[in-house]
This record gives structure tokens, sequence and C-alpha cells, in this order.
């Protein structure tokens, strides 16, 4: 999705994505929230924009990975 938006730096409309992609309206403005929560989009006078990654604040550090179970706590 976030690819979809940054290939046009005026923005798309969701009407615009939904020819596009092949996912749900409801689907579709869902994500885009999300992208917008997490600072990757915007919505701009009906147009959602990327934001360009740089200028996105930085993700949170990802839990490491492990295939031992968590320890049990006393």
């Amino acid at each position: 999705m976030y690819e979809d938006l940054a290939k046009l730096p005026g923005g798309r409309s969701v009407k615009d994505l939904l020819l596009d992609l092949d996912i749900p309206e409801v689907e579709l403005r869902e994500t885009l929230r999300k992208l917008d929560q997490a600072g990757l989009a915007q919505r701009i006078k009906g147009n959602w924009t990327a934001v360009p990654l740089e200028d996105a604040p930085p993700a949170p550090p990802a839990a490491p990975e492990s295939d031992e179970p968590p320890a049990a706590e006393s």
C-alpha cells in the first residue's frame, strides 16, 4: 500500500487507489488510517500521500525472536 501512495507525490484519492488495488474499501481506509497513525501517510485535501521514509518517525524496536518459551514468572 505504501508503495502505491509513493508513486505520485501529489497523492492519491481513495477512489483512485480502489481502482488499482484489489481490496475492499473498508480495508483500504483502515490501512490508510494505520499508515497515518504510524507516520507513514497523511491526508491532504482529500488525497493520501506517503511520508518519505527519511521523514517518518523511527519504528519501535522489534522483539527479539527466540525458539524458547518465555520464562515463567514467580
